[in-house]
């Protein structure tokens, strides 16, 4: 993944598309497909699910620390899975994945939820963590969110790297989110 600045592209872009552009109106074909070479890796960056626009973002978080309950994580993971699955509750689909956290860099075990059908519920996920610390048990559960395709390209036209997001910032003293979708706001 490029962890290059959302605004370093900006250059190699105007550069592919002077390329293009010149290629075009010369017939020069050699720099219309340099042009659009530059153009079509910039675009992939910005674009693509982990790239510079389409960024995962942790919009809430919990952690807690569970006393004597180390080697417990396996029951966690089973017993939530259990009663996702008891609710049955439409489209929820529930992963065991190793996901690495790019604060820590270190491989553990979570158990991912997701509703992709659902269009207020699209690009959000519930993450549920649990590992063994000491005699402990640390259990940490995060929402994340990621940008659609479309919200990316609004957001790069208009230079707003939040959009999507803002929907959900706390919109009080007591932390409690606006549950409305960006989705969903947008189209009200």
């Amino acid at each position: 993944m490029s962890k290059l600045p959302r605004s370093s592209v900006w250059i190699p872009l105007a550069v592919g598309l002077l390329f293009l552009v010149f290629g075009i109106t010369t017939g020069n074909v050699v720099a219309s497909l340099i042009g659009i070479t530059i153009l079509s890796v910039i675009i992939t960056l910005l674009l693509r699910t982990d790239g510079i626009l389409r960024k995962e973002s942790i919009i809430d978080q919990w952690s807690t620390l569970v006393k004597n309950a180390q080697g417990k994580a396996n029951g966690v993971f089973q017993t939530t899975n259990a009663n996702i699955d008891a609710s049955k509750a439409p489209h929820v689909y529930v992963s065991r994945q190793r996901l690495t956290s790019e604060s820590t860099g270190e491989l553990r075990p979570f158990l991912v939820v997701s509703n992709n059908q659902n269009i207020n519920l699209k690009g959000f996920q519930m993450l549920l963590s649990c590992r063994d610390y000491g005699t402990n048990l640390v259990v940490d559960w995060y929402v994340t969110y990621t940008p659609s395709l479309w919200q990316a390209v609004v957001a790069m036209l208009i230079s707003r790297s939040d959009l999507g997001t803002q929907y959900l910032r706390p919109t009080g003293p007591e932390g409690v989110y606006n549950q409305r979708s960006p989705i969903h706001a947008q189209s009200s």
